[in-house]
């Protein structure tokens, strides 16, 4: 009887072993597709504040001097909705920088919210024109 309730012991510690390595493999490979998520949500907001800039660009013949200017400019043409400012995939606001060298940029610092990076931390930008 002693053998036998070792034995059962023994499986049933390591049946717990098992569940908590499945859990554990769920929850980090979870976190992997909801970064993947956060990122392709950016990617498509980034690609849709590009549109609405050029489109701004090709209305008033020059580039908005802010992401406001999308939503809130002289003529009241809304041309992103739900008004700017939007925030990337990790809730962050993205960067504007005007076109001074000809050459305009939008950018998401990626998850960790600084410049650089690699990965999910790296830097997600559209230039334009």
């Amino acid at each position: 009887m002693a053998l036998r309730k070792k034995i059962v012991i023994g499986l049933s510690a390591a049946l717990v072993a098992v569940f908590v390595l499945v859990v554990y493999l769920m929850v980090s490979g979870a976190g992997g597709i909801r970064q993947q998520s956060k990122k392709a949500r950016t990617m498509v907001q980034l690609d849709a504040l590009k549109e609405a800039t050029t489109a701004y660009f090709g209305v008033y013949g020059q580039w908005p001097v802010t992401m406001e200017d999308l939503s809130f400019n002289r003529s009241n043409v809304v041309f992103v909705s739900p008004a700017v400012p939007w925030n990337d995939g990790w809730g962050r606001p993205f960067n504007y920088a005007f076109p001074s060298n000809g050459t305009g940029a939008i950018v998401s610092l990626g998850r960790d919210g600084l410049p650089g990076g690699s990965e999910f931390d790296a830097d997600l930008k559209v230039s334009f024109p």
